[in-house]
């Protein structure tokens, strides 16, 4: 590795900066039929390195992608079905802000509540127990978690 300067390089920083409130407009408008590509596919390369990462510590995934997401993205899931990851739909039954909303994965995947924001609660100092049988659930759509999910394998790999 090589760091020559400790911070990140101002035109990198403005140029991203732009793209992002660029695309917060479109959104916020509902004008999402053009995005900047790098905004577009900074999921798409959020769920492969975690895959990458997953498939080097020989940890089995289960990957739920809602309707909309299937719609969006169909070359990136149809990539995860090819590479024989196991993809199954996912539906929420409620939105936001109703609290008893309810996810279920077909096939389905038994998971309890408390597991539905794991990352979520991770992040923010909760580290929620897992109950036997229970996978805990990281969003693709939260790139910014990446540093989050590599500390909890690291933790949960050297025991820390």
């Amino acid at each position: 590795m090589d760091w020559d300067d400790p911070n990140i390089r101002g035109s990198w920083a403005i140029k991203k900066g732009v793209k992002l409130i660029l695309y917060g407009i479109l959104v916020l408008f509902r004008k999402t039929n053009w995005a900047p590509k790098e905004i577009m596919r900074e999921t798409d390369d959020y769920a492969e390195t975690m895959l990458k990462i997953n498939d080097l510590l020989g940890i089995e995934t289960v990957i739920g992608v809602r309707d909309s997401v299937k719609l969006a993205k169909i070359k990136t899931v149809e990539k995860m079905i090819e590479k024989g990851y196991d993809v199954r739909r996912h539906t929420h039954i409620g939105e936001p802000p109703d609290p008893n909303r309810k996810r279920l994965w077909d096939p389905p995947l038994h998971q309890t509540p408390h597991t539905w924001h794991y990352d979520i609660d991770y992040v923010a100092g909760n580290h929620v127990e897992l109950l036997p049988g229970e996978l805990p659930v990281w969003h693709i759509d939260r790139p910014h978690y990446l540093k989050h999910y590599i500390d909890f394998l690291y933790n949960e790999f050297k025991g820390e």
